[in-house]
This record gives C-alpha cells, sequence and structure tokens, in this order.
C-alpha cells in the first residue's frame, strides 16, 4: 500500500513532527536505531523485541512511530538534530521554503538568483543546481508572471483572435 514519505523496508525512515516542525529520520540499520534510542532516553525501545531488527521494526512500524512521535513531541527541530547528530543518527530538518535558502550550504552555492522582470523590478528564482566550470548555466528571462503569456498561448495554440481574446478578457475568463 501507499506509505506516503515513509520508506518501505526500513524503519524509522521518514519525517517525524517535533515541537516547531518537522525533521526526518533516516535509521538505516540496527546500531544506528540503539543510538537513536539512546539519544532519545528511550531504552524501553531499544530493548523491546518488537523492534529488535529492521524486519521487526517493519513489521511494528505503526507503534514504534507512534512511540517516536510521543519522544519528538517535546523536541525543537534544532534540539532533537542535536541529539541525533552526537551519535550519528542520520537526520536533518524539513524546511520551508525561506528556510531553505538560509542554509550555508543554499548561500555558498548561490542557489538564488535575481532576474528583470521587465517592470523595473527583480523576480528572485532558484539557481541551475550544477555548477559547470566550462558551460556555467545562464539566465537571460525571468519567469513570467501569473497570465503574462495568457493571450499569445491562446493565440498561438487555439488561434484565437484580438476580439476573442477581449471577449473572454471582459468575461473575467482570462487578466
Amino acid at each position: 500500500g501507499r506509505l506516503g514519505n515513509n520508506h518501505p523496508s526500513v524503519v524509522p525512515y521518514r519525517p517525524y513532527p517535533v515541537r516547531d516542525g518537522h525533521i526526518i529520520i533516516a535509521v538505516g540499520n540496527d546500531g544506528q536505531f540503539q543510538r537513536l534510542c539512546q539519544a532519545l532516553g528511550a531504552d524501553d525501545l531499544a530493548k523491546d523485541p518488537r523492534y529488535r531488527s529492521c524486519a521487526d521494526r517493519v513489521d511494528n512500524r505503526d507503534s514504534l512511530d507512534a512511540a517516536l512521535i510521543d519522544r519528538l513531541a517535546a523536541l525543537t527541530r534544532e534540539e532533537a538534530i542535536g541529539l541525533l547528530e552526537d551519535v550519528n543518527v542520520p537526520c536533518g530538518p524539513i524546511n520551508e521554503v525561506p528556510e531553505v535558502f538560509e542554509e550555508p550550504n543554499a548561500k555558498a552555492r548561490d542557489l538564488v538568483v535575481s532576474l528583470p522582470d521587465g517592470n523595473g523590478g527583480e523576480i528572485r528564482s532558484v539557481a541551475y543546481p550544477a555548477k559547470l566550470g566550462r558551460t556555467p548555466a545562464s539566465y537571460q528571462l525571468a519567469p513570467p508572471r501569473l497570465g503574462a503569456d495568457t493571450e499569445s498561448v491562446l493565440s498561438r495554440l487555439l488561434q484565437l483572435d484580438a476580439a476573442r481574446l477581449a471577449a473572454l478578457r471582459d468575461a473575467g475568463v482570462i487578466g
């Protein structure tokens, strides 16, 4: 069946809610699971036979996830990630869009590009992520504003003439 963001054959390996957002935890083996439990003060989970192996954790996914959600609920993203990183458990924040561009790696890689919008302003956009030495990405046009190309697209694809476009505009169908 569908699992959303859960991994089908590794548990715990999914996003988890914390007090101020979400983190992802990616426990790929039994040793990492033991360290996760240690970091969260969850010795009961580490010793529980239902969670001894990865296969056991997959079979008992729902109860383990519920227990982890309870333990993580009191922690902030920073607190949870700090605890897990200290014991080498793979994890990371799930960022909102503005937070993505504040990440040190995003800043170091110049992942935001500003392009002229044609009206004297600028539109910030995501830069091409690959940084190629001999053939770097170039940027000529900003993305069009919503509806900016509607009339030309309708004219070209549907062969609508100026009168029909004006009627659609007057009726509020296009902007």
